[in-house]
């Protein structure tokens, strides 16, 4: 999940829409299309502006600039949500990701394995 303001860059927001109403570049792309159209046409630009919420892939290259989830992840019901989770609430499942990297844990919260 992301999203950004465009009243912060409105050169940026003009061309990212020209980018998104083009059809076709929008074509190119398929399987994960959402995913590689922003890695392709919006990462290099926004890189290093960014602020992530990221507790595992903080230490990656597209990771930089990333900041701890600023809350514990909850337990419910035997499943652990996150936003973006696609699961139905209710259905348990396991961890997906495993424990986050104490490198990527809030610095006061060090101990929250699943942040």
């Amino acid at each position: 999940m992301w999203g950004f303001s465009p009243v912060l860059n409105r050169t940026f927001a003009n061309a990212f829409l020209r980018k998104m109403l083009d059809r076709t570049l929008v074509s190119r792309y398929g399987g994960r299309a959402d995913q590689t159209f922003l890695e392709e046409q919006v990462w290099p630009h926004i890189q290093d502006t960014i602020i992530a919420h990221d507790s595992y892939l903080c230490k990656t290259w597209y990771g930089k600039n990333s900041r701890p989830w600023p809350s514990r992840r909850p337990l419910m019901n035997g499943s652990d949500f996150f936003v973006g989770c696609i699961r139905s609430y209710g259905r348990p499942l396991k961890h997906p990701f495993g424990e986050c990297p104490i490198a990527c844990r809030p610095k006061n919260h060090t101990d929250w394995t699943k942040c």
